[in-house]
């Protein structure tokens, strides 16, 4: 036992001590095997990547993924057409839900130009004549009320959790992120002292 802790004192790490141009010089003379390899040109990639997708995957949610992580899943596996498919006028920018209830399938989507998206989820109906959004909860978009935000911007001030917020209101954690830098919702005020006051 004695000889091999000895043996791993005097075995040192190949990096220790090694910096800067001569670090970045291993790994340009030493590369991954698999490094500019494609699946189609090496059969045991694709092996690998089938057996660590889906359900195989132990990341794999499912439908109990969020709105962001969906979307984002649909843009790997939904080819995106040279035309928007509602106008076929515009290059397509956006994925839009169909049936609107964002199921895991490529057909409940379709790739769309910004305006027609607009168009599509009621955003261009809310704008107002002088060409701004309704703010707060007259915007048709919104998840939260004012009452709600006044409730959120309390417990941040509490300093709890965007994850601990985000979950008790059922929105995403950026949307509390959002709320907490001002970047939406910022018509919403609230007196500081209040938290003091078990507010």
């Amino acid at each position: 036992m004695e000889n091999i802790i000895k043996l791993k004192k005097e075995k040192s790490s190949w990096n220790k001590g090694v910096y800067g141009e001569e670090y970045l010089k291993h790994f340009k003379n030493n590369k991954i095997w698999h490094t500019g390899l494609t699946k189609k040109e090496h059969p045991s990639l694709l092996i690998i990547s089938q057996k660590q997708s889906k359900e195989n995957n132990p990341m794999w949610r499912g439908d109990d993924v969020s709105y962001i992580s969906l979307h984002n899943w649909i843009r790997r596996h939904k080819s995106k057409p040279e035309l928007c498919e509602d106008c076929k006028e515009e290059e397509p920018y956006d994925l839009a839900n169909i049936s609107g209830e964002y199921k895991r399938d490529i057909n409940d989507y379709k790739w769309v130009c910004r305006r027609c998206h607009m168009k599509g989820d009621g955003r261009m109906n809310n704008l107002k004549k002088g060409g701004t959004y309704n703010f707060g909860s007259k915007n048709g978009q919104a998840k939260l009320n004012e009452e709600q935000v006044r409730e959120i911007k309390l417990l941040l001030l509490k300093k709890i959790f965007h994850k601990e917020i985000a979950k008790k209101f059922n929105v995403e954690k950026n949307t509390i992120g959002n709320i907490n830098v001002g970047k939406t919702w910022s018509h919403v005020k609230i007196d500081q002292k209040e938290v003091y006051n078990g507010i």
